[in-house]
């Protein structure tokens, strides 16, 4: 989580950026807005992926799926079945 909230806070500098008056603004806050806007700031793996919430959360929701496959897909015990006493009746 520490990747998400690294590229929320390097994100925060733009508000105030946006908000300097005419008189201040000159090239080098536009540079900085731009470097701001378009490079990616975070952690990464290995340059392929950057670590933010939405990554987090659709690793997360990977895991949840993985795990729930694997539950409903795992063999069947023959000693549970057998101790079922109602498909003997039928």
């Amino acid at each position: 989580m520490f990747g998400a909230w690294l590229y929320e806070e390097a994100k925060k500098p733009m508000e105030i950026l946006y908000n300097v008056p005419t008189e201040f603004y000159c090239t080098e806050i536009g540079r900085l807005i731009e470097q701001i806007y378009i490079s990616p700031i975070g952690i990464t793996g290995l340059r392929f992926f950057m670590v933010t919430r939405n990554f987090m959360l659709q690793m997360a929701g990977t895991i949840v799926t993985l795990e729930l496959m694997l539950f409903q897909f795992a063999p069947i015990d023959s000693t549970l079945r057998s101790s079922n006493r109602s498909d003997s009746c039928i």
